[in-house]
């Protein structure tokens, strides 16, 4: 049994999520790690293939589902009926880790013949873990992920990471180690926005697409955008734009129209709002670009299509770059 056809297309853009496997998505606060898992879990879950979904030292159950609610994925009726949510955070205050494991395998996992199982998130064990328990936390997570994944359970769990702007920390080493796989999200700053950009570091049982790509919240859910082109050291949440500190490549051009017709050299033929994806430059800023760059002969436009679209002139630039 594999996991559905819309479950695989809302993770397509990095291979999707195996079967019977261990999943850590793992993002700061605010990027939507909390969308992300419910998003999957309303695209695979059915009646006939139920799933839990526990919260863990978050905000209340209540109030989180009032707030996916906004989401056109959310399916109010599938609540209760394919996926059952279960606050956990009481529990874990007055539990130790490894009742807190045993109570969702035995009293609901087996009990509701789950087959999807997400947890968020796995930060909140951390927080409540004594140190006298902290060590026994690798030891805890191993048993349950393979109780869990033996008889066919796919988990998903999140995590937090609070790294703003700098190298990111996944988690613990220990728990990183028994993971099969591992999505990043992130926030980067580009040109002056704050971005978000998600990717895949860790895939254990095969290939997957290694693109860092931006995506944005949307009323849909996660909706994902272009692959980030054009930078250096995206992961650290700084990127640096290739050539930005570099004397303009063509005459006539500042570095950001430099940037712009680069871009258009990759694409080849793109709308506005791909030029837009692939270098973070602002709506109100690029138009005036476009048009100055179509002005110079570096770019046509067209809309054969109904849609305007632009295309560099490589024989036209050639000739403009020759001494």
């Amino acid at each position: 049994m594999g996991l559905s056809r819309a479950c695989r297309a809302s993770t397509r853009s990095w291979g999707g999520i195996p079967e019977y496997s261990f999943n850590l998505v793992a993002g700061e606060p605010g990027t939507g790690k909390t969308t992300l898992a419910q998003q999957i879990l309303f695209a695979d879950a059915t009646p006939d293939r139920p799933a839990l979904y526990f919260t863990v030292l978050g905000e209340p159950t209540l109030e989180m589902l009032r707030y996916q609610q906004q989401f056109s994925f959310f399916d109010v009726g599938a609540v209760g009926e394919s996926i059952r949510f279960v606050n956990l955070s009481d529990l874990a205050l007055e539990q130790a880790l490894q009742r807190v494991l045993d109570r969702i395998l035995q009293d609901w996992v087996r009990e509701l013949g789950a087959t999807r199982v997400v947890i968020d998130y796995l930060s909140g064990f951390e927080v409540e873990l004594a140190a006298t328990e902290a060590g026994e936390m690798r030891q805890s997570l191993y048993r349950m992920i393979a109780t869990l994944t033996g008889p066919g359970v796919t988990v998903l769990m999140t995590a937090e990471v609070a790294e703003a702007f700098a190298p990111p920390r996944l988690t613990a080493p220990a728990v990183s180690f028994l993971t099969d796989d591992i999505v990043t999200q992130r926030f980067i700053e580009l040109n002056g926005y704050i971005h978000s950009v998600i990717g895949v570091v860790k895939m254990r049982r095969g290939s997957h697409n290694r693109a860092l790509r931006r995506y944005e919240i949307t009323p849909e859910g996660l909706g994902m955008d272009v692959v980030l082109r054009g930078y250096d050291g995206i992961i650290t949440g700084v990127p640096v734009q290739r050539g930005a500190v570099a004397s303009p490549a063509f005459p006539g051009l500042t570095g950001r129209e430099s940037a712009v017709l680069q871009s258009l050299m990759e694409l080849r033929d793109a709308t506005p709002e791909a030029v837009h994806g692939q270098t973070g430059i602002a709506e109100a800023e690029l138009l005036p670009i476009l048009e100055r760059l179509a002005a110079m002969r570096y770019i046509t436009e067209s809309a054969q299509t109904g849609e305007k679209t632009y295309r560099d002139q490589a024989q036209q630039r050639d000739a403009l770059r020759e001494p």
